[in-house]
C-alpha cells in the first residue's frame, strides 16, 4: 500500500512538471491566426467552402465582431484568390 502511494505521488510531480515545462513552449492560442481569419471570410463572404474539417459555428459565433469593424477588403479578395 505504502509503495502505491509513492507512486502516485511520483507520477503527480511528473505529470506536474511535464505540464508546466510543455506550457511554456506551446500555447493552447497558437492558432488564433488561423481561426480569426476563417471567421472573418464566412462572415464576410458566407461561403463555407474554405474548410470542411470543423462545423461553420463557432467560426461564425467568433466572427461576428467583424460585423461592426470596417475592415480592408484586399485581404479578403487575396483569400478568395488562393481557393
Amino acid at each position: 500500500m505504502k509503495e502505491n502511494k509513492y507512486f502516485i505521488i511520483g507520477l503527480s510531480i511528473l505529470f506536474f512538471f511535464v505540464v508546466f515545462f510543455s506550457s511554456i513552449n506551446y500555447s493552447m492560442t497558437y492558432d488564433e491566426l488561423s481561426f480569426t481569419a476563417r471567421s472573418y471570410y464566412f462572415i464576410k463572404t458566407l461561403d463555407f467552402n474554405l474548410t470542411t474539417s470543423h462545423p461553420p459555428l463557432m467560426s461564425l459565433i467568433g466572427g461576428t465582431p467583424f460585423i461592426f469593424f470596417e475592415t480592408n477588403n484586399d485581404l479578403l479578395s487575396e483569400m478568395k484568390d488562393n481557393l
